[in-house]
């Protein structure tokens, strides 16, 4: 046994002893594995936003288009998650809803906190679009009455909105063996007509229109027959 004095102190390669009392050194009680491991840090949340669907849509003037959108985020350390939509989608859940009314890009916002001072923010982008107008034309014939003037009928072609009404038809010119001018005609009742004059018997002959739509983007679409081939209906 080692004594000391009251007020003294003494030292040895493995214990100090100060004022009477005896303690191990640092290098005896890490190597018995005494000291305790410090807690993790708490980590952020992990957050993407992908969409439910397409990330484009084609509004109208007057009516809206939506996109879906969901927030896919995950905690290392399993914390409730808290969710903030802001931009073009807005709510508080991990699902939301990107409302376009034009033809813009349009950004939808997520915030993600773990109640723990980490706070995600995520940014996804979605369009607004459109496509120009074209033609369908399903009957073509000479017309009864003259057979040196051809009649197609049909209608204007949207896949964004269905159109009727003479306010989407422009113009229509005709080319080859038939035309040049044409005479074009729309309502919402007989769809689409154009009267045409063929200037000769044989040959091809194309009909270029000039439609419009509500966002007044025009489309150019054409049809090209053989008029040739063509008859008179049965009268």
């Amino acid at each position: 046994m080692i004594r000391t004095p009251a007020n003294s102190s003494l030292s040895s390669g493995a214990v100090t002893c100060v004022l009477g009392a005896c303690v191990l050194l640092a290098a005896v009680s890490a190597a018995c594995g005494s000291h305790p491991t410090a807690p993790a840090a708490n980590a952020p949340p992990v957050v993407t936003i992908a969409f439910q669907g397409a990330a484009t849509c084609a509004p109208l003037p007057r009516k809206p288009c939506t996109v879906d959108l969901i927030a896919q985020a995950t905690d290392p350390d399993g914390d409730p998650l808290h969710y903030a939509w802001s931009g073009c989608a807005s709510g508080t859940s991990n699902r939301a809803t990107c409302t376009i009314g034009r033809l813009a890009t349009f950004d939808a916002v997520v915030l993600v906190n773990d109640d723990h001072g980490h706070t995600i923010t995520v940014t996804a982008t979605a369009t607004g679009i459109n496509h120009p107008p074209g033609v369908g034309i399903g009957y073509i014939v000479l017309l009864p009455t003259n057979s040196s003037t051809v009649d197609l009928l049909g209608n204007i072609a949207d896949p964004d909105e269905p159109l009727c009404g003479a306010e989407y038809c422009v113009s229509a010119a005709a080319s080859g063996a038939c035309g040049p001018s044409a005479f074009l005609s729309c309502s919402c009742l007989a769809g689409l007509e154009v009267e045409v004059r063929r200037t000769a018997t044989s040959g091809l002959c194309t009909v270029t229109f000039t439609l419009k739509d509500s966002w007044e983007e025009v489309g150019t679409p054409s049809i090209t027959f053989d008029v040739g081939t063509l008859r008179q209906p049965v009268r």
